[in-house]
């Protein structure tokens, strides 16, 4: 199981307070002088004579415990499929993400949800004339003539999430064009209005893997137990060691450790996905393994434009997208449609969606940032 750099950095940080902790405690003054009291029993004063040791056992032993659950409910890991260019199966890219990642990220998946739906006709698009300054193009969308903006009541068949995203872009963009970048110019900042629309969109992508993923087993409740269970130990350890002294730093410093050291064991890796989910993740993974493997330095392929907005939307989902757009170019005007110009146009002008100050991906944060008022200003 790899161990990300910020849990290791994390943990390390959490050493270097604990070794903190212990020099202040040590040396709380030259006029303090410890209580030891002579009457203590033998488990005690092995208990205050030991507490090092005893700190560094828990600290190991608590974690390795929860590896070890890890390991037993996983199994033998399958063997990592090679990184393709193939896109395994035609879903939504927030449900891709899922299904690669086992997580959610909702403000990066805005932007590829919206890309998504303007690929498969929910929304019209086209790219704005060549500005006279010469900057970049904006991408505009706007809601197709022949239908009627999305409601409240959920339509069958529909995932939540694409219901909350046409809700909210489908009020805010109306019957007027707009770019990507001026959507959110609309409204005034901190619009109490537009909080609860947006609000629906994004825990509706942050509940997309718990709808997407199924688990055959699931045991995130033991990884939790662990840490009271650690706490607990420690607790009757300090109670033992005071009997012989008033300090226990070692002890004390060691609570922390422990509870960094079970969170830093993954949710997703005490608990087990249902077969058939598994093969569609290792195979959802290969292919993210593979545009991340893009390089701008590679021959640009050529792909129909259908096939290129549709990853286009990926790669935004997997944030690669400099990677797809230096690799990839939209093929003959032979392959386009009517509703693949916008591709044509977009993949030609090797611009991005937004402007140069921002990166695509940000667009959903964009949005939040102007939404949400910050929890400092609140009240």
């Amino acid at each position: 199981m790899r161990v990300r750099f910020w849990e290791a950095t994390l943990f390390a940080f959490a050493s270097l307070l604990s070794v903190v902790f212990y020099s202040w405690a040590d040396d709380p003054g030259e006029d303090y002088e410890p209580t030891i009291h002579a009457d203590a029993s033998t488990l005690e004063r092995w208990v205050s004579e030991h507490q090092l040791l005893l700190a560094v056992l828990l600290v190991a032993l608590i974690p390795a415990a929860a590896l070890a659950l890890a390991r037993l409910v996983r199994g033998r890991a399958p063997a990592p499929a090679p990184p393709t260019d193939v896109v395994p199966e035609a879903v939504a890219p927030a449900f891709a993400y899922a299904l690669a990642t086992l997580e959610s990220e909702p403000l990066h998946l805005v932007l590829p949800t919206l890309l998504d739906l303007v690929d498969r006709g929910l929304y019209v698009a086209t790219l704005e004339a060549q500005p006279e300054d010469g900057g970049p193009r904006r991408l505009l969308i706007a809601l197709p003539p022949n239908r009627s903006p999305v409601t409240e009541t959920p339509v069958m068949g529909r995932p939540e999430f694409e219901h909350a995203v046409l809700r909210y872009f489908d009020q805010l963009i109306g019957r007027r064009p707009g770019s990507v970048t001026g959507l959110m110019k609309r409204f005034p900042q901190y619009d109490r209005r537009q909080q609860p629309l947006w609000r629906s969109v994004t825990s509706g992508l942050e509940a997309v893997a718990d709808q997407e993923l199924s688990w055959d087993r699931d045991l995130r409740w033991l990884r939790l137990a662990l840490v009271p269970l650690g706490l607990g130990a420690l607790a009757a350890l300090i109670a033992l060691a005071l009997q012989r002294s008033s300090e226990v730093p070692w002890l004390i410093a060691a609570a922390p450790l422990v509870t960094v050291g079970v969170m830093l064991v993954p949710p997703n890796s005490v608990r087990r996905l249902e077969p058939e989910v598994l093969d569609r993740h290792e195979r959802w993974r290969a292919f993210a393994d593979g545009l991340k493997r893009r390089s701008p330095r590679d021959p640009r392929t050529a792909l129909p434009a259908r096939q290129w907005s549709r990853m286009l939307a990926l790669s935004l989902a997997f944030n690669t997208v400099e990677q797809f757009w230096g690799s990839t170019c939209v093929g003959p005007p032979a392959d386009l449609d009517d509703e693949g110009h916008w591709a044509a146009e977009l993949g030609d002008s090797k611009l991005t969606l937004l402007d140069s100050e921002y990166p695509a991906f940000a667009f959903g944060d964009r949005f939040n940032d102007w939404i949400e008022m910050p929890s400092s200003d609140v009240g």
